[in-house]
């Protein structure tokens, strides 16, 4: 009888047991599930808010800790790492060195720091503001003109409040690049260029986009990022003039140029114009000597270079691909200063007969004041917004987000 008890004990301790171990793998089951479950809730904000920090954070964005758009991974260069300087992650190493970001696509971005408050400093560097400093811009204002294209509206100027970004972001990513096409054309006319189908790509060696009108420059820079389902509300378009005189700004606080009160270039010893000493290897092409805005089938030649080609080699100027001279490449961006003249988005509003304005002036005049006008960096010069068939006006892009 006792024997009997004893096993009877046994068994209950045993059934006991396995009852305890069920319960606690239940247990470690329930919390895997809620581990898993959290995971997907965070993924799922994530998915919902994919614009973040380089911490992963999606809030602290400053002019120090850029914001990284949905779609796009930080790329290194030389002078600007992606990479924190301090423990609480709110400092990354170049962020006033022109931090590059890059799509699936290869298309680049370069990280523009300002600031709405003039008298900014961050660690005892002064912060661009945000706003119009070159004189030459001060008689164009925000564009109103918009296109639809196939049912689809296009705007020169895609957002209502550029400043609304800075104040959010601390910042905004203009294109490393002039505006190139795609593929590769030897011939490039009117004809073949001013057109609504093709899409601009911000790359090095690109063949640069131009015999662009203004139109057809702002619906290709807003057809370039609009793709909700790669880049969630991150959109491009055409760069402002606030966007240009930032960098302006950004460039003299940083020694790159010299400013004179009125916001105009003191000198200029860089970049891509008829009179710099400058060297390519890859695609250029020669102007024509003489070209007409009224014709339609003007063409120029693209050439593959087998060594190095100057600027001054012909009497009309040497234009190059996108990002080819190392002596106009400042904060990561290539070719602020001449190469192709560039449209900006805003527009005279003085009943001026060339109220559109091409800025950064181009490798087809020297620099300083030429032709009656000038021709440097800061260079704003009006343009007939019906006439698109130039070989020394392109475009850029800027990325907007909301």
């Amino acid at each position: 009888m006792k024997k009997t008890l004893i096993i009877i004990g046994i068994v209950i301790l045993v059934v006991l047991g396995a009852i305890g171990i069920k319960m606690l793998i239940d247990n470690n089951s329930t919390e895997e599930i809620s581990t898993s479950n959290i995971n997907n809730m965070n993924s799922k904000t994530e998915k919902e808010n994919k614009n973040v920090t380089l911490a992963g954070q999606n809030k602290g964005y400053s002019s120090t800790n850029p914001v990284i758009p949905q779609g796009f991974k930080t790329i290194d260069t030389e002078k600007a790492k992606w990479a924190y300087t301090d423990n609480n992650k709110t400092v990354v190493q170049g962020w006033n060195e022109g931090l590059v970001i890059e799509d699936q696509k290869g298309n680049q971005f370069v990280w523009v720091p300002c600031s709405l408050d003039s008298e900014k400093e961050i660690n005892g560097t002064k912060i661009a503001k945000y706003e119009k400093c070159c004189a030459r811009s001060s008689g164009f204002v925000d564009s109103t003109k918009e296109t639809t294209v196939d049912g689809v509206t296009y705007k020169a100027r895609p957002v209502e409040n550029e400043d609304a970004q800075i104040a959010k972001y601390g910042g905004f990513y203009i294109a490393r690049y002039e505006a190139g096409l795609d593929k590769l054309i030897t011939e490039a006319s009117t004809n073949i260029n001013n057109v609504y189908t093709k899409i601009p790509v911000s790359k090095r060696g690109a063949q640069v986009w131009n015999y662009i009108d203004y139109t057809h420059s702002y619906v290709a820079a807003d057809k370039m990022i609009n793709d909700k389902s790669k880049y969630g509300n991150t959109k491009s378009g055409l760069v402002t003039g606030k966007q240009w005189d930032t960098i302006i700004k950004w460039y003299a606080n940083s020694g790159i140029i010299k400013l004179d009160e009125d916001g105009h270039i003191v000198s200029q010893d860089w970049g891509t114009y008829k009179d710099k000493s400058y060297s390519v290897s890859g695609y250029f092409f020669y102007g024509p000597e003489e070209f007409s805005t009224s014709s339609t089938s003007s063409t120029i030649k693209w050439v593959l270079g087998e060594g190095e080609h100057k600027a001054n080699a012909d009497d009309h100027g040497l234009f190059h691909a996108s990002g080819l001279n190392k002596n106009s490449i400042f904060k990561n961006i290539a070719d602020m200063g001449g190469n192709v003249a560039e449209y900006c988005s805003d527009y005279s509003d003085k009943g001026s007969l060339a109220p559109i304005p091409k800025r950064g002036g181009s490798a087809r005049y020297k620099t300083g004041r030429s032709n009656g006008s000038y021709n440097d960096v800061t260079c704003c010069t009006g343009w007939p917004d019906y006439a698109g068939f130039n070989d020394d006006i392109g475009f850029r892009v800027v990325l907007y987000l909301n």
